[in-house]
């Protein structure tokens, strides 16, 4: 067992393919140019799989094994949850990802095509304009609010305005800070049938937009402060989908807000 964890795991061309013929079989033409190799570099490689029983060759074209896709199976999440790493490895260390749901935590790979972005400092305490183009062809949008800035209060019921489905998770402070700035414009949203107002008690520190179209998250540094200038975006559907159920799981915790009870 040791030596084919070794085997399928000690070598990335080795894994990268294993993962590769888990969506289906594949000539060595697509091999070579998807994977980006050589055939001196590939070839002893697929020998080594084959060899171990995990990879076969039928008709020019190479496929798994019942045991070689039984271990790509395994190995895929894996895989994606170290190229997410990797592609934070310069965000990580200083923001605290550890303020996530366990279970969400575990899932980390379905963030895939996750990538770092900075906002100019002049937009740092608005809707910035890539999250406004994100958010101009969205049909709905799932959102946690951690911090509040002037005027994101109403940014969300001026989208449920224009038609778009909002369900919006804040923490009791944000929710008592809206409701005390601007109680009526907050009244008139509730209005609105396509508004969903939750409040939870927790201490939530993370942002999180999950739409259609895209994903958005920002997290405190482990300082303890908000950092708004760095944020993580993705337009992967996994990515969107693993958002959308962060913020239904906050919902399903929260006390959903009607228009009687806002004084």
């Amino acid at each position: 067992m040791a030596d084919l964890l070794r085997t399928v795991t000690s070598s990335d061309k080795r894994r990268n393919l294993l993962v590769m013929l888990d969506s289906g079989p594949r000539s060595w033409d697509q091999i070579r140019d998807t994977l980006q190799v050589t055939s001196t570099g590939m070839l002893p490689q697929i020998k080594i799989l084959m060899d171990k029983g995990l990879v076969r060759k039928e008709k020019n074209r190479y496929c798994l094994t019942d045991i070689g896709q039984t271990v790509a199976h395994s190995l895929v999440p894996l895989v994606r949850v170290t190229d997410v790493f990797d592609t934070l490895e310069g965000y990580l260390p200083d923001h605290d990802f550890s303020v996530l749901p366990a279970s969400f935590r575990h899932c980390i790979g379905d963030i895939a095509g996750v990538r770092v972005t900075e906002v100019e400092t002049a937009e740092v305490f608005e809707p910035h304009q890539t999250l406004i183009d994100n958010l101009a062809n969205a049909q709905w949008v799932f959102g946690i609010v951690p911090v509040l800035y002037p005027s994101h209060s109403t940014f969300f019921i001026d989208l449920a305005r224009g038609g778009m489905e909002v369900s919006i998770v804040m923490t009791r402070l944000i929710f008592n800070r809206v409701r005390d700035e601007s109680l009526d414009e907050l009244n008139e949203g509730l209005k609105l049938p396509n508004l969903h107002l939750y409040v939870s008690d927790e201490d939530i520190r993370f942002g999180c937009i999950a739409t259609d179209t895209y994903l958005w998250l920002s997290f405190y540094t482990k300082s303890g402060i908000y950092d708004p200038k760095k944020e993580l975006i993705s337009y992967e559907p996994s990515a969107r989908q693993w958002g959308e159920r962060l913020v239904r799981y906050y919902q399903d915790r929260s006390r959903n807000i009607t228009l009687d009870q806002t004084p």
